[in-house]
């Protein structure tokens, strides 16, 4: 998908075509939240490196953004929203 992304990017920037791909982590729909226990549920909460529960809304959110013309100067990004998983490595706290 990144090399995709950056194909686009660089071959069709010129003609004012943006290629930006959405890394999104773990989001909880109804069908997560239905397959995962409570005990996963309630741990997904400490992987991440913000307080906020992870919603549908936050992907869908970036994507209007990246898809406006607010977002012209951004293209070849590969863009996670993950709440900063992606950025550390959990660590037991013993809980």
């Amino acid at each position: 998908m990144h090399a995709l992304t950056m194909y686009v990017a660089t071959s069709e920037g010129k003609q004012g075509v943006r290629a930006n791909t959405v890394v999104p982590g773990l989001i909880l729909t109804d069908a997560v939240r239905a397959h995962l226990s409570e005990d996963i549920l309630g741990g997904l909460g400490r992987a991440t490196l913000t307080p906020y529960v992870r919603q549908p809304q936050d992907v869908a959110e970036l994507v209007v953004f990246l898809a406006s013309e607010k977002s012209r100067y951004i293209t070849g990004q590969m863009i996670s929203i993950d709440g900063g998983m992606s950025a550390h490595v959990a660590m037991n706290t013993g809980d």
